[in-house]
């Protein structure tokens, strides 16, 4: 079998650093439970859980995926992943047994290296509900948020932008 490149950045590079990292996960074979609002509860208390060890910019829970922002506080990346899916998937086979398997093996991660960069990125996150034509405003969608910036809202991206995203203020966390 051919080497495949890793979709996710090896531990080293979390080593002993904080980092402000965009990750994405699948569920397996792109079930789409997590359309199911008793399920998306679950799931939304879990990155609330994530919040508490690993602060989290933003992040959307799509039918078939889940976007985070967050900065690894010196926290492997896999880690924070592994505790994530892992408590997750307990807690949703007890409501649907029948999901021998719930996240594909993997997730995607991409560390945002410029302040522009990251509000870029936040936009993106929060915006996936309306590119997927869930809803037309990306702010009524109910499994969206930043918990580490505060409500949103209509007026939220006129409110933070780049210039009010302050890298020293999220790495000091």
């Amino acid at each position: 079998m051919p080497w495949r490149r890793p979709h996710h950045l090896p531990n080293e590079v979390f080593d002993g650093q904080r980092h402000v990292v965009s990750i994405t996960t699948c569920t397996a074979d792109q079930r789409r439970w997590l359309g199911n609002e008793d399920l998306a509860v679950i799931a939304q208390d879990e990155v609330m859980r994530v919040h508490e060890t690993a602060p989290v910019l933003g992040y959307c829970l799509m039918p078939d995926h889940v976007h985070f922002l967050l900065c690894n506080a010196e926290m492997p990346i896999s880690r924070i992943m592994n505790l994530f899916k892992g408590r997750l998937s307990r807690r949703v086979r007890q409501i649907r047994p029948d999901l021998d398997q719930v996240w594909q093996a993997s997730y995607w991660d991409h560390i945002v290296r410029r302040e522009e960069g990251l509000y870029k990125v936040l936009q993106y996150i929060l915006m996936n509900p309306v590119r997927a034509g869930l809803v037309e405003d990306w702010w009524t969608f109910p499994w969206l948020g930043s918990p580490m910036l505060g409500p949103i809202g209509p007026d939220f991206f006129g409110d933070v932008d780049a210039e009010n995203i302050v890298w020293s203020e999220i790495l000091r966390v």
